[in-house]
């Protein structure tokens, strides 16, 4: 059996490309034939022309039953399914395909209707206020398992009991008889709705196992799709690990308190004879100026414009005051730098930048709402919902986000824009190796260890593939 996941970022877009790669006869003749003309045996074309071909009399046998003798072309989607491995069920998410366009005019390359499968829905039906008081589906999200006739002995795109969650078109559960598949888009970053999301997956998960489902038997567990999670360093790209930037202070300053060969504090030696790499004395040399210049942060308006259709958009981009150290704030001496990308809203763009300690409340008593997070300097933030802890952690803040725990992107776009410091790609790569970490903080995070750790499930590509780097 083959199962494969795949996040295609829209489905109509991904068919549109297959039906014009997998089209025709001549297609698939090039893709099983090499650049010299003779067999490709490297993807096993016995195999692979035994699939196409068993998928061709099916059709044929169909297409005869209703009288029509001509031989009926294959789906090119069913082809591509029998050419990449003859894939037993195939998992999708963000095929952003409402509801009623599914078995419609509308629907895109009949893709609810694949030769030899039987395919599972889940569709955004969330709504947003539309004009005039009305409402309109959001559109987006939404999962698919496509599975061989005859795998699947049931399904649910409701999974939760929880309209609010199901409706966002996020998961969908096949039953197949020994195990149980979930196949989910879970909310990217850090938000209430994703801990929402988390908590009820788990939940429904561990339903299944204990045999609390329609058919009253246990069933093992089969998680996929786009977690958008993180357990372990090697599963993030090394620019975006973060570095403990107020440990490395701490550092600094420990090692010049000790080092008796300068005879003033400012002359620290670049960590020679200390063991300090120069990157942290650097650091910690310029980070006052930063954090100054971070202080005069503002989202600043700004129109873009697709180069292909010309269409613009309002955005929103960070910036400081870089000499704002200096006491250089009026307007002539006054150098701002840009940071980031162009974001949605203001919010997006400051909040890239905002390296304050984080905690949320379980129960906080009436000032402040219970499961929010604060930022603590500001006492302001997004709400969260989060697991429930013991009796003895209630009315405490809990921490769920080290101040000044910063990417080492991030921390290298600072330390250039804002100081004119440039460490090249061999320092970055040092920094990663050695002071490279996740937020281990974070209820994401604690979630995903806990499904690990507690309810024994185990990540298969890591259990495979120990040494994968950045995936």
């Amino acid at each position: 059996m083959l199962l494969v996941s795949w996040n295609v970022a829209g489905l109509k877009p991904v068919l549109q490309r297959i039906h014009m790669d997998y089209g025709n006869a001549a297609n698939y003749s090039a893709a099983a034939t090499s650049s010299t003309g003779r067999p490709n045996r490297s993807t096993s074309d016995t195999t692979t022309v035994e699939n196409i071909s068993s998928l061709q009399k099916t059709i044929n046998k169909k297409s005869n039953s209703g009288n029509n003798t001509s031989a009926t072309p294959i789906d090119p989607f069913a082809k591509y399914l029998a050419l990449h491995g003859d894939i037993t069920i195939l998992c999708l998410q963000e095929h952003k395909i409402p509801h009623g366009q599914l078995s419609s005019r509308s629907e895109p390359h009949r893709c609810s209707s694949v030769p030899g499968y039987e395919s599972f829905w889940s569709c955004n039906n969330s709504t947003v206020p539309g004009k005039s008081g009305s409402t309109k589906s959001r559109g987006f999200n939404g999962v698919v398992t496509y599975a061989k006739v005859g795998t699947v002995q049931r399904s649910s795109c409701t999974p939760f009991n929880d309209p609010s969650l199901d409706n966002q078109g996020r998961c969908i559960v096949t039953d197949h008889r020994k195990w149980v598949l979930f196949n989910v888009y879970v909310p990217c970053g850090f938000s209430r709705e994703k801990m929402r999301f988390l908590r009820a997956l788990r939940k429904a998960m561990q339903m299944e196992r204990d045999g609390k489902n329609d058919k009253g038997e246990k069933r093992s567990v089969v998680l996929v799709g786009d977690l958008n999670l993180k357990h372990c360093v090697e599963d993030v790209y090394w620019k975006n690990l973060l570095v403990d930037v107020d440990r490395i202070l701490g550092e600094v300053a420990s090692a010049k308190a000790k080092d008796t060969g300068c005879e003033e504090h400012n002359n620290f030696c670049d960590g020679v004879g200390s063991g300090i790499p120069h990157w942290k004395v650097e650091l910690e040399k310029n980070w006052n100026h930063i954090s100054t210049a971070l202080q005069t942060i503002e989202a600043v308006p700004r129109k873009t414009t697709n180069p292909s259709t010309g269409e613009s958009f309002d955005k929103f981009r960070a910036r400081v005051n870089a000499n704002a150290a200096n006491g250089k704030t009026d307007a002539a001496s006054s150098r701002y730098v840009y940071l980031g990308s162009y974001e949605d809203s203001e919010e997006e763009a400051l909040g890239c930048y905002n390296f304050d300690e984080r905690t949320y409340f379980e129960d906080t008593g009436e000032n402040t709402p219970a499961n929010t997070v604060v930022n603590t300097a500001e006492n302001s933030a997004c709400t969260t919902e989060l697991d429930n802890f013991n009796n003895e952690q209630q009315h405490h803040a809990i921490l769920c986000r080290k101040k000044n725990l910063i990417s080492i992107e991030t921390l290298t776009e600072l330390v250039s824009k804002i100081v004119n410091v440039f460490w090249d790609e061999k320092t970055q790569r040092e920094i990663a190796k050695s002071e490279g970490q996740l937020n281990t903080d974070a209820p994401d995070y604690l979630w995903i260890k806990k499904v690990l750790e507690e309810d024994g499930m185990v990540d298969v590509f890591r259990h495979f593939y120990p040494r994968a780097d950045s995936r």
